[in-house]
C-alpha cells in the first residue's frame, strides 16, 4: 500500500493536484486499508474530484489518458487472473469489454492531436480490432425485481471469445502495459 500511495502522490504532484486534499486522501486510505468497501468509496470520490479538477482546469486530455491507463491496468490485472485461472466468468468479463474499449477509443479520438494520446490510441485501436471481430451471442432476456418494486429487464447480450482471440487480447494488453510502464 505504501508504494501505491507514493506513486499516487508523485502522479498527483506532476498534475499539480497537491496539498491538503492528497494528505487527507492518504490518511483515509491508510486508516481504511482493511475495509474494501471504504477503499472503493475513497477511490470513487478521488476519481470524481480529480475529473472535476482536470475539467475545470481545461486538462480534459489528461482525463482521457487517465481513463485509458485505468482500463489498461484493470485489463492487465484481469489478464493475469485469466492466465492462472481459465474461469468462464473472467473470460466473459474480458469479452464484455467490447463496449468499454469502443467508448474509450471514441473518447481518446477527441484528443488525438496530443502526441501521447495519438500513440495510445493506435495501440488501443489495435486491441479494439480484435473486439470488433467478436460474435454476439444473444441469450434469453431476464427480469429481476428491485427492493423498491422496480423491475429491471436485461437482454444478457454477450460475446463469443475464442481461445485465440483471448490469447491475442491478453498479449496485446500485456505488451501495451509494459510499453507504458517501462
Amino acid at each position: 500500500m505504501n508504494t501505491y500511495l507514493k506513486n499516487t502522490s508523485d502522479l498527483t504532484a506532476s498534475l499539480n493536484i497537491e496539498g491538503e486534499f492528497m494528505q487527507s486522501v492518504a490518511k483515509r486510505v491508510t486508516n481504511n486499508s482493511n475495509n474494501i468497501d471504504s477503499l472503493k468509496k475513497i477511490v470513487s470520490e478521488v476519481n470524481v474530484s480529480t475529473n472535476l479538477f482536470l475539467g475545470e482546469n481545461k486538462m480534459n486530455n489528461t482525463t482521457a489518458i487517465m481513463a485509458g491507463g485505468g482500463w489498461i491496468e484493470a485489463m492487465y490485472v484481469i489478464s493475469k487472473i485469466a492466465d492462472k485461472t481459465p474461469n468462464k466468468a473472467i473470460i466473459s468479463l474480458i469479452a464484455d469489454q467490447k463496449f468499454v474499449i469502443k467508448n474509450l477509443v471514441g473518447q481518446l479520438e477527441n484528443y488525438k492531436s496530443d502526441k501521447e494520446i495519438e500513440t495510445l490510441l493506435v495501440d488501443l485501436q489495435d486491441i479494439a480490432s480484435i473486439y470488433n471481430s467478436l460474435k454476439q451471442v444473444a441469450a434469453q432476456a431476464n427480469a429481476k425485481s428491485a427492493d423498491e418494486g422496480m423491475v429491471s429487464i436485461g437482454n444478457n447480450t454477450s460475446y463469443e471469445l475464442s481461445a485465440e482471440q483471448l490469447k491475442s487480447i491478453l498479449a496485446k494488453i500485456t505488451a501495451l502495459r509494459n510499453k507504458i510502464t517501462s
